[in-house]
């Protein structure tokens, strides 16, 4: 007998009687399409997989859209503010092509509270049409794993300690999904309950947790005949990863519908996903961990750390090396090929596994792959760290170009539709994907103009060469001018830690509201017990966040209504001018003859804009928007500034006014 749980299908109202569901049925379509009669025929086509009687502005064009680029399997990039709509008007053609031609739709996102989104608005589709929508909400592996035992280990050791509690029948979670190799009565019954309406992935872990079985493979056995699937990015651009997951759930590249939201970080994330790295400790663990196994090969390690040390000594902070830069020092140093190590390392790793769970032979073994493995698209660096004021060397193989991958998976689709409220310059994006074909579209905001003003005060600048105590107090004399004069929640974002301590001490002096200080160390219960006491201060009088750009706060957290009414951003958050750096420039004017803008100013106004977008997240929200550098108001960044940008040195008298306006 199945165990409760508060948050799923176990108590949910009994299923209707089969004539009742179809008379109810036939009202809501009676419904749906008299409402939907004054829309062209291709969008009445789509209206029962869309989630809302009626359509905002933009939305049936987009809807237009992706339903061409479906047809056409192509691709398409889509510049859609927040407040269109997108998730619903990309769903709604998506699932009427997928429900037509027995396709799949994977909806990839970067954030966990999109995945709520996805899977309500299936919920409503159910409940508007009657259409239910077969879903599987997956997160990674390790999230979602109730083994206490197993689920602290990092993500590389967990995949293989995982691997072999199954393998030898050890873990009881998976264990219990299966009876004589068929799915055992409880997971028969878990599954039936999952698949009367579409279940959010938390539900998933309760229910299965309580009933002893593994979330994760329950959710792969809801793959099998899921239409949507809404996963992170690593679960198609891995390529072991989506093997495994195409494998299990019976799906494939070439009848799949790729809908990634929140693109404009897919570049960034795909980088990371292909990079690679060790340390000097890495290697002296390795070197240690082998020594009962194989002391040549710990010997021969330990040199290959002396190695490190001495070449550290030789560079300035950091320096790019060749490939042959390790081959060559390390053929003259060993007895053996570096190919040969990696052999000798996994199998140390394998025996190591076992008993540990964790091995730091296995992650200098994928360190030393990557290293022989990968070509032009990568950069080799090897920097001088330090820890407790000792020096030591990181070694790495970082992704430039993150095309490698996207090309390959997302040219290989059925169709893809690449979307985010900050995908500009599209063109841009579209390179650096490696889909210069694909379709570019960028649709108007749904908000009415008078909702929103942005204003650059050309007074203040945080370029390097310009700090100074001078300049932080101006800053912070702009930042107290505004918020100590507007009832309202304000955020200030900083372009790093290092500005926003060398500012905090001018603005504590003089604030006269409270302030909330983002500190890098929080836990994600003590962000949202932060953002909670913060949003409390809306309808107060209003209180002051102090944030850094591309921190906790700047994205993923929706301030709706009153709770954010006026951003600040202070300063560019440019990246910093390192060797991985000028390298993206190098190769993005070698390619593009954009090096500049693609490899070093787009990435940082992206980040500002999403900063910025925290203030408006819905068509009713109102707020105003302040960039303080100088440098917004130089023509090389006008292509990234909002329309509506105003410069002016004191904002103060204009935003009164509008807040006045709006009360």
């Amino acid at each position: 007998m199945l165990k409760k749980s508060s948050h799923a299908f176990a108590n949910k109202t009994q299923l209707l009687t089969t004539k009742t569901y179809a008379r109810m049925k036939d009202e809501r379509l009676a419904v749906t399409q008299s409402k939907s009669i004054l829309y062209t025929a291709p969008l009445r086509r789509v209206m029962e997989f869309f989630a809302h009687e009626t359509m905002r502005p933009s939305q049936d064009q987009l809807i237009l859209d992706v339903a061409a680029t479906i047809k056409n399997k192509g691709v398409l990039f889509a510049q859609a503010p927040t407040g269109l709509g997108k998730t619903a008007a990309v769903l709604a053609p998506a699932l009427k092509a997928a429900s037509e031609h027995d396709l799949t739709i994977f909806f990839l996102t970067s954030r966990h509270t999109q995945h709520k989104i996805v899977v309500d608005t299936l919920v409503q589709i159910a409940k508007k049409s009657g259409k239910k929508v077969p879903v599987m909400d997956l997160i990674g592996r390790r999230a979602m794993c109730v083994n206490s035992d197993v689920n602290v280990l990092s993500s590389r050791d967990f995949g293989e300690k995982c691997r072999r509690l199954r393998s030898t029948d050890s873990c009881s979670y998976y264990s219990e999904i299966w009876d004589d190799k068929k799915l055992s009565e409880t997971t028969r019954a878990l599954l039936t309950g999952f698949r009367q309406e579409p279940s959010h992935v938390e539900d998933v872990i309760s229910l299965c947790s309580s009933n002893g079985v593994c979330p994760y493979f329950m959710t792969q056995l809801l793959g099998k005949k899921a239409r949507i699937v809404v996963a992170d990015y690593y679960h198609l651009f891995n390529d072991t990863i989506r093997d495994s997951l195409f494998e299990f759930a019976h799906k494939s590249l070439s009848n799949s519908i790729i809908i990634i939201d929140e693109a404009h970080n897919l570049p960034s994330r795909i980088r990371e996903l292909l990079s690679d790295s060790t340390n000097t400790f890495g290697v002296y663990a390795a070197a240690k961990e082998s020594e009962t196994f194989d002391k040549e090969l710990s010997e021969m390690l330990r040199e290959f750390g002396e190695f490190l040390e001495r070449e550290i000594l030789l560079i300035p902070q950091e320096a790019r090396v060749e490939r042959e830069w390790l081959l060559s020092s390390l053929e003259s140093m060993w007895s053996m090929t570096l190919g040969d190590v990696i052999i000798h390392l996994d199998r140390i790793s394998e025996k190591v596994l076992e008993k540990e769970g964790k091995s730091a032979c296995a992650n200098l073994s994928h360190f030393f792959s990557a290293w022989l493995s990968q070509g032009s698209e990568f950069v080799r660096i090897v920097s001088r760290e330090y820890s407790s004021g000792k020096a030591y060397a990181h070694v790495s193989v970082r992704c430039l170009d993150p095309a490698v991958t996207t090309k390959n998976v997302l040219s290989r689709a059925h169709a893809s539709i690449l979307m985010s409220g900050t995908l500009k310059p599209l063109r841009m994006y579209a390179d650096v994907l490696g889909l210069s074909n694909a379709t570019l579209k960028e649709y108007p905001s749904p908000f009415p103009k008078k909702n929103k003003r942005t204003f650059i005060i050309p007074d203040t600048t945080t370029k390097y060469s310009s700090r100074s105590d001078t300049q932080y107090a101006r800053i912070a004399a702009h930042c107290l001018r505004l918020v100590n004069n507007t009832p309202v929640n304000t955020a200030v974002f900083f372009p790093s830690y290092a500005v926003l301590k060398s500012v905090r001490s001018y603005i504590e002096e003089s604030c006269e509201k409270t302030l909330f200080i983002e500190d890098r160390s929080f836990s994600k219960e003590e962000k949202t017990a932060f953002i909670e006491r913060f949003k409390t201060y809306g309808n107060k009088g209003g209180a002051v966040l102090l944030g850094v750009v591309g921190g906790s706060f700047s994205e993923g957290y929706d301030f709706a209504g009153d709770v954010l009414r006026m951003v600040l951003v202070v300063g560019v958050p440019l990246g910093k001018p390192d060797v991985y750096t000028n390298e993206l420039i190098k190769q993005y004017e070698t390619r593009f003859s954009q090096g500049w803008n693609y490899g070093y100013i787009a990435p940082a106004l992206t980040r500002v804009l999403q900063a910025a977008g925290r203030t408006i997240r819905s068509s009713t929200d109102s707020g105003v928007i302040v960039l303080l550098d100088e440098r917004y108001a130089w023509s090389a960044y006008a292509q990234f500034v909002p329309d509506d940008a105003v410069t002016v040195k004191d904002p103060l008298p204009l935003v009164q006014k509008f807040f006045n306006s709006l009360a």
